[in-house]
């Protein structure tokens, strides 16, 4: 493909570490349609065994039913990502594999962002961006996905959305902090701004 295309040899190179590096996330990828053949029981057995962790890691979702567990760890979708390229927080991202940075901190595995999707307004959410220091492997989960899940779970539903609304409220705190703080600090400037003009007069 890459001759046929007449990629250049440093492009060539990128795209063959990054499916060596990748290699292990396909395979596993791979697994879920092993598991939709076999019975309930058994797909709600392994599924926990193989991605209950990994969910745990995130505070709300521990606490949910286990059969709505059990589905959302079927729609955990596994991406992979070369270093210096941009994980979005769109939704909600566990780090499986390598090291990525958000906000000056460093991420390693188990780590997540995007928890805060579940907040319905987006000015209460921290949509910056990770940055892959590594080859990274991350599972992620959306909006859409837990809601589509949590529409026959209606116990989890409540939690997930009392989880939401400390979330907010959290947020809503910081951000009027914040205000607050810019607001003095334009008030105090504009008063040295009068106190100097007053003293060119003199």
């Amino acid at each position: 493909m890459y001759r046929r295309m007449q990629m250049p040899g440093a492009l060539r190179i990128r795209a063959r570490e990054y499916l060596r590096n990748t290699r292990e996330l396909y395979k596993k990828s791979s697994y879920n349609a092993l598991i939709t053949e076999l019975s309930p029981d058994l797909r709600a057995d392994i599924v926990l065994h193989m991605s209950a962790k990994t969910l745990e890691q995130v505070w709300y979702l521990g606490s949910l039913e286990q059969n709505a567990r059990v589905e959302l760890a079927l729609r955990l979708a596994r991406v992979g990502y070369a270093p210096r390229e941009k994980v979005p927080a769109i939704g909600l991202n566990i780090l499986m594999r390598g090291v990525c940075a958000k906000a000056g901190n460093i991420l390693t595995v188990s780590d997540h962002w995007g928890e805060d999707m579940i907040v319905s307004s987006q000015a209460l959410r921290d949509m910056r961006h990770a940055s892959a220091l590594t080859y990274v492997e991350v599972g992620t989960i959306s909006r859409e996905d837990i809601e589509e899940v949590l529409v026959t779970f209606p116990t989890s539903e409540r939690s997930i959305r009392q989880s939401a609304m400390k979330i907010a409220m959290q947020r809503a705190i910081v951000v009027v902090s914040e205000f607050l703080k810019m607001s003095r600090t334009a008030t105090g400037a504009t008063s040295v701004s009068l106190v100097q003009k007053r003293l060119d007069r003199k």
